[in-house]
């Protein structure tokens, strides 16, 4: 099974440590590192979770952008490892170049040129919105594979639904959205995530599994997307797919950082 993912990635860090007094200089704490941990976000994070999840790792592949000096997105958090406390948050490297026309013309032909048997399985697009990708690289790139589903921060426009079998969004996207999917056509079309109450999708609410503790949720839309993509292209039907997805979020959220689903975790 050959399956793509294309997106913005980042490095997520998290540094985690305590806050024991107050700075003399001002009303704030003084935090004491104790260790970090590093993983793979954005797309990224899809990527690794879609490895872990397929027994096939050597034919899933993962375009992503890069800054001009090669080195990706950074988002340091710091933690009081106590209480798992977020405290600070720190972005770093947003400037991100385009996909230029060659290197998009090089994918699509990747997939769809003239001596390629087969297109790529399943193609998931990532798309944080940070300029990466344009609306009509999203159309274009849409074709690469027999299923595609599409996560996008953007204002999603009647032209890319064509051009998705699914557009996975969270509840806040799905209201920004929501007058382009009042045809019935385009709410087959989507899957939308609605944080500890379930996932939405024809007119049906899939409620999430019961967890003993939520430590952390951030990537749990990445996973849900990589579990629900993976499941789809195994054959089993949207249904199926979206109780999988939740199970494999269900128990990363009860792991500190971007935690990636792994099979024995469960």
């Amino acid at each position: 099974m050959n399956i793509v993912v294309i997106g913005e990635c980042c490095r997520d860090i998290y540094v985690y440590g305590s806050c024991e007094r107050l700075c003399p200089e001002g009303p704030v704490p003084v935090f004491n590192p104790s260790h970090r941990e590093e993983y793979s976000g954005m797309a990224g994070n899809t990527y690794e979770n879609m490895k872990e999840m397929s027994d096939d790792k050597d034919n899933i592949e993962l375009i992503c952008q890069f800054r001009s000096h090669h080195l990706p997105t950074v988002k340091t958090r710091y933690v009081e490892e106590t209480s798992n406390q977020l405290l600070l948050r720190i972005d770093e490297g947003d400037e991100i170049n385009a996909l230029t026309e060659g290197r998009k013309e090089k994918i699509i032909s990747k997939f769809c040129g003239v001596f390629k048997p087969k297109k790529a399985d399943l193609l998931i697009i990532s798309d944080y919105c940070k300029g990466f990708l344009s609306e009509q690289d999203l159309i274009d790139l849409s074709v690469i594979a027999d299923i595609s589903i599409l996560d996008t921060k953007k204002n999603i426009s009647q032209r890319v639904i064509n051009a998705f079998n699914f557009i996975k969004m969270n509840e806040f996207e799905f209201k920004k959205n929501k007058n382009v999917f009042e045809k019935l056509s385009n709410q087959m079309k989507a899957i939308i995530t609605k944080g500890s109450k379930g996932v939405f999708h024809m007119g049906i609410e899939y409620p999430p599994p019961i967890v003993h503790q939520t430590f952390d949720v951030s990537g749990a839309g990445d996973v849900f997307t990589a579990g629900f993509g993976y499941n789809l292209a195994l054959g089993k039907s949207i249904s199926d797919s979206i109780k999988l997805a939740q199970d494999c979020c269900s128990v990363v959220i009860q792991k500190r950082g971007t935690c990636k689903y792994e099979k024995n975790m469960d």
